[in-house]
């Protein structure tokens, strides 16, 4: 029985099929949900991965248990804050896609990438007549910032000491 001679066609024709399979291969695995980050993976809380440092309220007005304007720190029952600033260290890891929502009509805070243990400074402004209204509970005024990123989310709460 004679070989049957296979031409150069045929080896390119076979040839490219078989790099469109291998290409369909490659990219089937590539976009298969093993590849994708997991939406559910479950993010470490703000208070474990971030850390907030060298509060200071720059724009604020105390309020009197009448909640009238003027007032000081000793007869006040709340303050409203309208513009502050604070550092936020990444502590538990370099933190991606940060966002802190600002309280009031402000601009909100975003950076794209914190490296672990360094920090940014986080300017929150509101204009008057919005801003953050804060009650002094056990003689301290305190509130929860409200932070996201990739890798943690969840709220940590700040405490105001005076001075100012």
């Amino acid at each position: 029985m004679a070989k049957k001679k296979i031409s150069g066609k045929k080896i390119g024709i076979l040839f490219f099929i078989l790099l469109v399979f291998g290409v369909i291969i490659v990219i089937g695995i590539n976009q298969s949900p093993l590849n994708q980050p997991n939406p559910y993976q479950q993010k470490k809380s703000a208070a474990e991965y971030f850390e907030i440092s060298n509060v200071v309220p720059r724009d604020f007005e105390y309020k009197d248990p009448d909640f009238a304007h003027g007032g000081s720190y000793e007869n006040s029952s709340a303050l409203v804050v309208y513009s502050m600033s604070f550092r936020l260290k990444a502590k538990g890891g370099t933190a991606n896609n940060v966002y802190i929502p600002v309280f009031g009509q402000g601009e909100d805070f975003s950076v794209d990438v914190i490296e672990k243990d360094q920090s940014e400074v986080v300017d929150l402004d509101s204009p008057r007549p919005w801003g953050k209204l804060i009650r002094k509970v056990d003689g301290e005024f305190s509130f929860e910032v409200t932070i996201t990123s990739d890798e943690a989310e969840g709220t940590i709460t700040i405490y105001l000491h005076p001075p100012y």
